[in-house]
C-alpha cells in the first residue's frame, strides 16, 4: 500500500501488507488523519464503491473516492489479443480520449494562436494535454463512447493481426461500466484537479502548464524503485 501527496509527490505512507485488502490498511490510514492529512479526494485501483468507500468514509467522512483512471483503461487495453497488435496504441488513446474533456474554450483559443505562429498542421495531442485543462465528466457520454469504441472494432479484423478485442475484453467492459455509469471516474464538484504551473507563448499569447492532480499515475515511477529493490 502506497500513499502519495499530489500536490508535491511525496510518498506520505509505505506499507507492505500480506493481501491487498483495504482492511489490512485501516489502522495505516487511521494513522495518516492522526498526521493531519485531510483529502478531498482519495484514488483507488479497486473496490471503488465498496471496501475502500467503506473504510475511506469512516476515518474521513466527506471524502469523495474515485476509480483510478489508468487503472481503469488497463482494465481493457490488457485483455486484447496482444499488446503487440497493430491497432492496440489507437485503442488506448481512444479510451482515454473518450474519458477527458478539454476545456472547449482554452482549446480554440491555443489552436487560434498556433496558427498564428505560422504551424500549418493540427495541435499535436501532447502541447493540448500539457496547456490545455481536462475534466472527467458525464459519466452517461463515458459510457457510450466507450460503447461505439468497443463495437467498432469487434467489427475490425487485422489482416496480419487478425482481432484486438477478445471476449475477456467484453467482460471486462461490462465490469468497469457499471462504475463509469456511477460517476466513479469522474471529477468530484468542487474540487480543483488542475494544477497550472510555467508560462510559455504560443503565437505571442501565454499559455500555462497544466499539470492534472487525477489518480495515481504519479506512485508508478515509485513502483518500478519498489521492483528494483
Amino acid at each position: 500500500f502506497n500513499a502519495m501527496c499530489n500536490n508535491s509527490h511525496l510518498v506520505l505512507l509505505s506499507a507492505l501488507t500480506k493481501t491487498s485488502a483495504p482492511s489490512e490498511i485501516s489502522s495505516a490510514v487511521a494513522g495518516l488523519k492522526q498526521r493531519g492529512v485531510n483529502p478531498k479526494v482519495v484514488y483507488v485501483d479497486d473496490h471503488c464503491c465498496g471496501a475502500w468507500r467503506t473504510l475511506l468514509q469512516r476515518i474521513w467522512p466527506r471524502v469523495a473516492v474515485r476509480l483510478d483512471i489508468m487503472h481503469a483503461i488497463r482494465r481493457l487495453t490488457h485483455t486484447v489479443s496482444s499488446t503487440q497488435h497493430p491497432w492496440h496504441g489507437e485503442f488506448c488513446k481512444l479510451l482515454s480520449s473518450a474519458i477527458y474533456t478539454f476545456d472547449a474554450s482554452e482549446q480554440a483559443r491555443l489552436r487560434t494562436f498556433w496558427r498564428r505562429d505560422g504551424n500549418r498542421c493540427e495541435v499535436p495531442r501532447e502541447l493540448e494535454k500539457k496547456y490545455v485543462s481536462r475534466s472527467v465528466a458525464d459519466p452517461s457520454r463515458i459510457a457510450s463512447t466507450i460503447d461505439e469504441i468497443l463495437a467498432t472494432y469487434t467489427r475490425k479484423r487485422h489482416a496480419d493481426a487478425g482481432p484486438l478485442l477478445t471476449p475477456a475484453t467484453q467482460r471486462a467492459w461490462a465490469s468497469l461500466k457499471v462504475h463509469v455509469l456511477a460517476g466513479c471516474l469522474c471529477d468530484p464538484p468542487g474540487v480543483q484537479l488542475n494544477k497550472y504551473g510555467d508560462e510559455c507563448s504560443v503565437g505571442g499569447d501565454a499559455f500555462k502548464e497544466v499539470a492534472s492532480m487525477r489518480g495515481s499515475s504519479a506512485l508508478e515511477g515509485f513502483h518500478a524503485h519498489q521492483k528494483q529493490w
